[in-house]
């Protein structure tokens, strides 16, 4: 399927390579580097559409100053009069390192249209990218309003509450998260956190139990389990739950030093 693709960049129908470059879009977002090698020749393609195509799969590395880097831009600020655009040259400064421009953007387009998601989703991961965990949490709050049956939104809003230190309420977040979803592993796994954190040693346990029966291969869900009951002085079952980790992963240090702590 790849090679497929790829061959079809040489095809003599600039549409035909222009749909092309787009269809290797997931390729390049997963960094493969043969893709993304391939793809830079077509920043010199003869049609303006497979440039700008390929300019903007590659905007994290295209010289702004070259011609595809140009006409790219170019195309961005003449859509830019519409949310959907302002969404676009977020996108463009957040794969250039430019977070405070492209929250500038999504501020813009949520003006513009307060009841995107996508905006807010994007603007609340920008916002925590910059370490402003009240305003993100702000945005997802928002989120959660125009579509509250969403478990996703529900549990990052509480990772975002827990990072302004807002324990009970990133509580609440994700216990409203895994009744929307009860097979939501890692909203699970922080409500368990969560509640440890707000001394609920046994509601944690509960809630950290569900997580590892949803994900039993996932060492660092018993390893958790185990720090929570060594704090609250309950040894034997926190060795056994760093054996469980063992079991899991053998090679797993975290667990061997519970384990070794709790030995002496």
């Amino acid at each position: 399927m790849k090679a497929a693709l790829l061959a079809r960049l040489k095809d003599t129908s600039p549409l035909v390579r222009e749909k092309a470059v787009n269809s290797l879009e997931s390729m390049v977002d997963s960094n493969d580097g043969k893709t993304i090698q391939t793809l830079k020749p077509m920043l010199e393609d003869s049609s303006r559409n497979v440039r700008v195509a390929a300019a903007w799969l590659l905007k994290s590395s295209v010289d702004a100053k070259s011609r595809a880097g140009v006409e790219l831009q170019a195309m961005l600020d003449f859509n830019a009069d519409q949310p959907a655009g302002q969404y676009r040259k977020a996108m463009f400064d957040l794969a250039r390192q430019q977070p405070s421009n492209a929250l500038a953007h999504l501020r813009k387009g949520i003006a513009w249209d307060p009841f995107s998601p996508p905006l807010r989703l994007e603007a609340a991961e920008v916002l925590t990218q910059l370490g402003r965990f009240d305003e993100a949490a702000n945005e997802l709050h928002a989120l959660c309003r125009l579509q509250p049956t969403s478990a996703e939104f529900r549990y990052k809003l509480g990772l975002a509450l827990a990072e302004s230190h807002q324990i009970t309420g990133a509580a609440d977040a994700f216990k409203e998260a895994v009744k929307l979803d009860p097979q939501h592993t890692q909203a699970w796994y922080n409500l368990g956190l969560a509640l440890d954190a707000l001394g609920q040693v046994d509601e944690s346990i509960a809630a950290l139990k569900r997580a590892e029966s949803l994900a039993p291969k996932d060492p660092q869900l018993a390893l958790a389990r185990a720090r929570v009951l060594a704090r609250a002085g309950r040894n034997d079952e926190a060795k056994a739950a760093a054996m469980q980790a063992l079991i899991i992963q053998p090679d797993f240090p975290p667990a061997r030093q519970i384990l070794e702590s709790l030995a002496h």
